[in-house]
This record gives structure tokens, C-alpha cells and sequence, in this order.
């Protein structure tokens, strides 16, 4: 049987639009579409998800620019680029639909989030954080008290604070304790909103604190309330590996020469880079340190994985004992700001 050239192309053409069709409702959404409101924490939440920085916390059509797109990125594969100027975002099921100018002309463009990531946080009712010594939804601490919370934040006036918080891909996980298993990053962030709610008000002027989050890569900014926390925690999503010693590393360099109390969130998984132990031994020779460990979410081997770091610096040479640790069950049954407290009246 012979084709002539036309039959050919006609039938060319009929396999090309099948294909392109079946292509555009493979990635229609399922369901009604859900339209960014301007919140501050949705569209921070949704451009961390996409791998995007913009440069308003608010959304403004035609305003709101893309500032930076980290490489590996959903955002980064599907060509968005910084400089882009937003023109509407759009979330359904899990596709960020990105309309934006480039030069003068319109795109388009579906990035892959992990919708059903925010919905759950949502679901688990994030909230911002509420000034005052107590944050009812979560627990503050068995019998701690206004005189107990002035003794904390007077021990905490003496050190350069610097809060090490684990954002990889294990802190989505749920937290294997209690009645409620949230996830472990949510977790953390009510504790901080409750801890930074009520203490750094209590530090006055001598505040020298800053939050470095990290995975495989790290992040340090400066906070001097709760709203700082709040904004940090908005615009990240966990993902990625763990490796402990690039912060580490960095912040027993950057802040060598003064009183440094570093404390330490995390669910305890496998480390990438150097030992933490090591790091941590021979800075305790040069520093005047103090290190807290908590960690997050109950799982036996992240717990094993955070206590050899307690136990291990002995055989390693360090000077003396400057970390201490709390397990997942106190800090939980306790809240963040007993648990703090009973390390530092222990390790002195």
C-alpha cells in the first residue's frame, strides 16, 4: 500500500496535535483554581516552593519583580529568570502557573510545587505569633514562671545567640510523638514564634541574635523580634540534605571572639561535609563556647545521631564539655524556653 506525500503530512500533523493536546490536559488543573490573595506568608510560601526570591512580600501585578532563582529550582528548569516582571500567579494541584514579562513580550510558564506541602501547613493552622510570655497553642514549660523567664533572658544577655535551624527534606516529617503529628518544621516554628514572642523583649539593647538555616547549603540573617522570625520562616520550604558543618564551621569563625552560645534544631539525620565532632572539639580549644541541642521530632536514630555528638568530643580532644542536649520527649512535654533553661543552669 502506498502513501503519497500529502496522506503523509496529514497524518504527521493528526499524531503532532494528539500529542500536544493530550499535553494540555495532562497539565490543566484538576480543580478550581486557587488564586494568591497577597498574604504575606502564601506568596513567600509559594515562590520557596518554586525556587524564587521576589523582590515585595506583597503581590502587585505588573509590580512584583523575580529577584533571584536558585539553580536546581522547579522555577529555574522552566525558565524563570531574575529581572522577570510577575503579571499573575495562579496555584492548582501541584503546578504554580506564572504569567510574567521578559523584555517587552508576555510568558507563560507551569513551575511544579509541592501544593500539597502548604495545604497541610495551612490545614495544621500556622498563625503569626502573639506578643506576651505565653503562646496558648503550644506548651510553655511545666511550672516556668515570669521569674524563671527573667533569669533565661538574663543568662542569654551574655552570649552572641545564634539559632542553627534544619530545613532538609526529613524536618517535613511528622513528629512521631504526642497527639497531634505535625509536621516537625511546623513544630519549630511555633516554639521559636512562642520563644521569640516572649524573650527577646526581655533582652532590651544588648538583642545580638541571628538565625542560620541550613541544608545542603546555609542562610544567616538577623533577628530583633518575633516578626523577623516570622518573616524567616515564610519564605522556606524543608528540602534538600543536611550538612551540619558548613554553619558551623562558619559561625565559629565570625564570631570567635566573643561568648557564643549556639543552639541547635534538628532531627538528627546523616551529616554531609566534615565531622561536627571534630568541629566542635577543636573550637572549644580556641572559643568561649556553649552549644544546646534539641532535637526535633522523635526518631531513635536521629537521637542516636545527635547524643554521639555530646558523648564524642571527650576521645576527640576537646578543652571541656560544651554541649548539651535535650531530647525530643522534654522539649516537647516542657516547651523550648524550660527545656533552655535547664541546660544553661546545668552547664553552669
Amino acid at each position: 500500500m502506498k502513501f503519497s506525500r500529502v496522506n503523509v503530512r496529514l497524518a504527521l500533523f493528526c499524531l503532532v496535535y494528539f500529542c500536544f493536546s493530550s499535553a494540555i490536559v495532562y497539565c490543566q488543573p484538576q480543580s478550581q483554581t486557587l488564586k494568591l490573595k497577597g498574604r504575606v506568608d502564601e506568596l513567600a510560601m509559594f515562590a520557596s516552593m518554586a525556587g524564587m526570591k521576589l523582590s515585595s512580600s506583597q503581590f502587585e501585578p505588573g509590580k512584583t519583580k523575580v529577584e533571584a532563582v536558585r539553580n536546581g529550582s522547579s522555577a529555574y528548569y522552566c525558565g524563570i529568570q531574575s529581572g522577570d516582571l510577575l503579571s499573575n500567579i495562579q496555584a492548582s494541584e501541584d503546578f504554580l502557573k506564572i504569567e510574567f514579562k521578559r523584555a517587552g513580550k508576555t510568558y507563560s510558564s507551569m513551575v511544579p510545587i509541592k501544593l500539597s506541602v502548604y495545604r497541610r501547613k495551612l490545614k495544621e493552622g500556622i498563625s503569626d505569633p502573639q506578643p506576651g510570655p505565653v503562646n496558648k497553642s503550644i506548651k510553655s514549660g511545666l511550672n516556668f514562671n515570669d521569674t524563671m523567664l527573667k533569669a533565661l533572658a538574663a543568662k542569654l544577655s551574655h552570649y552572641r545567640i545564634v539559632f542553627l535551624i534544619d530545613r532538609s527534606d526529613s524536618m517535613d516529617g511528622g513528629l512521631r510523638y504526642g497527639r497531634s503529628d505535625i509536621s516537625r518544621f511546623t513544630y519549630l516554628r511555633q516554639e521559636l514564634q512562642d520563644f521569640s514572642g516572649s524573650v527577646l523583649p526581655l533582652l532590651g539593647d544588648k538583642k545580638n541574635v541571628s538565625v542560620i538555616t541550613f541544608n545542603e547549603d546555609f542562610e544567616e540573617k538577623e533577628i530583633a523580634d518575633s516578626a523577623g522570625l516570622t518573616a524567616i520562616f515564610d519564605g522556606l520550604t524543608p528540602e534538600g540534605a543536611t550538612n551540619f558543618s558548613k554553619p558551623f564551621s562558619y559561625v565559629f569563625e565570625k564570631y570567635k571572639s566573643q561568648p557564643l552560645l549556639v543552639i541547635l534544631f534538628s532531627d538528627g539525620f546523616a551529616n554531609r561535609g566534615e565531622s561536627v565532632a571534630q568541629l566542635i572539639a577543636r573550637a572549644s580549644k580556641e572559643i568561649d563556647l556553649s552549644i544546646c541541642i534539641f532535637q526535633i521530632g522523635k526518631d531513635e536514630d536521629g537521637e542516636k545521631i545527635i547524643k554521639r555528638l555530646d558523648s564524642s568530643l571527650e576521645s576527640l580532644g576537646a578543652e571541656r564539655d560544651v554541649v548539651s542536649v535535650k531530647d525530643f520527649s522534654y522539649l516537647f512535654d516542657h516547651g523550648l524556653k524550660a527545656a533552655l533553661y535547664e541546660l544553661l543552669r546545668a552547664a553552669n
